[in-house]
């Protein structure tokens, strides 16, 4: 069959049962924590602001986040 459609095996399978990659799954993590610290301070912080209380909270878990990363996650929730 996969002859038939021109595709190899891997691409088959991976569009069978896609699941989400590591980047993606931390990224709806990192969305639900930027919009609990957005609602917390009023919807008054911006980029660095967030950026700062959110390395301060991810720091224990020895996890990192850059600015340009949370700006991109914040125009993707549209705050």
């Amino acid at each position: 069959m996969c002859r038939i459609l021109g595709v190899s095996r891997a691409q088959y399978y991976r569009y069978r049962s896609p699941k989400p990659s590591k980047r993606r799954a931390k990224d709806v993590d990192l969305k639900q924590r930027i919009l609990r610290i957005f609602a917390e301070f009023k919807q008054r912080y911006g980029v660095m602001k967030i950026h700062h209380e959110l390395n301060l909270e991810l720091q224990p878990l020895q996890r990192r986040c850059s600015p340009r990363r949370i700006s991109r996650l914040m125009k993707e929730l549209d705050i």
